[in-house]
């Protein structure tokens, strides 16, 4: 029981990680049309 609850977790954290990580890089390229856009 314990092992399949650690793989649960694992893969939690993993996604929350990757979802994190895809946050970051949408607001950095936000950032970086809406920068581009302004020195157009």
């Amino acid at each position: 029981m314990k092992k399949i609850d650690v793989d649960a977790d694992t893969k939690r954290s993993k996604f929350l990680i990757k979802a994190m990580v895809i946050q970051v890089v949408l607001v950095l390229v936000l950032m970086f049309v809406f920068w581009a856009y302004l020195a157009a």
